[in-house]
């Protein structure tokens, strides 16, 4: 009995002689090189907004050990604190962008 991959070896060669293969991938090439890119590639963040996050980031560092050891709250408070001011910030961030590209 023969395996699995000697069928389908056995197929791909009759595949192959009946000519598919060859028209299969003449279609795929016209296909690929009527498609142009609409955008250019996207380049990565800007320096100043690597600095702003790093500064965003720092701030809410410094909000968690504030709350923890300067204002004497349990570290999951302090913490849930700081995780929560990130993501309001993510928030206010989130409907700025909208609004901006909305109006552009």
């Amino acid at each position: 009995m023969p395996g699995i991959s000697a069928a389908i070896g056995q197929r791909m060669a009759r595949w192959n002689r009946e000519g598919m293969r060859d028209a299969m991938t003449t279609d795929q090439e016209t296909a690929t090189e009527q498609i142009e890119p609409v955008h250019p590639p996207a380049r990565g963040p800007s320096r100043n907004m690597v600095m702003i996050a790093g500064g965003v980031g720092g701030g809410l560092v410094a909000w968690f050990f504030y709350a923890w050891l300067g204002l004497r709250r349990n570290v999951v408070d302090a913490a849930g604190e700081s995780i929560g001011s990130g993501i309001f910030l993510l928030l206010v961030l989130s409907v700025a962008g909208a609004t901006y590209r909305n109006r552009r």
